[in-house]
């Protein structure tokens, strides 16, 4: 739901093909398949968390989630900066902050429940790919 309201507000991908793209580029049909997947293993990372019978504190709970819920925020909202205003600048900074907030989720899940963080790391790994792709496109664009 928060992907199609993203994806909404940025006005769409139409103009990915137009970018001068950096090599090792996907094309655009790859883009929902592999947010698909990503979004699937994140939500069953953290899922795990808050039905695990293990006596955490409440409260560890509450940040794991309070965390996840600011990385998904800066996630959403890189789409309609790059896509929407083409704001590449602004959307490198924010995936920059997706990738600091995914490694510290990743860090402070592993601390409550270790299969739950190996489901982010998938995360992490495309997330540093799009910084990559990002930071290209803003120099060559």
């Amino acid at each position: 739901m928060l992907g199609l309201f993203s994806f909404i507000w940025g006005g769409g991908a139409g103009n990915y093909k137009l970018l001068q793209l950096p090599s090792g580029a996907p094309p655009a049909w790859v883009y929902p398949i592999i947010w698909t997947l990503l979004y699937f293993m994140i939500g069953s990372g953290m899922s795990q968390i808050f039905v695990q019978k293990q006596s955490f504190i409440y409260a560890d709970k509450v940040r794991a989630a309070a965390l996840s819920v600011i990385m998904l925020i800066f996630n959403i909202i890189w789409y309609p900066l790059f896509f929407g205003v083409n704001a590449y600048l602004l959307a490198l900074i924010d995936i920059i902050m997706i990738c600091m907030l995914t490694f510290f989720l990743i860090y402070y899940i592993s601390r409550l429940n270790m299969f739950a963080s190996i489901l982010l790391v998938p995360y992490l790994l495309w997330c540093l790919y799009a910084l990559y792709l990002n930071l290209l496109i803003f120099l060559l664009n």
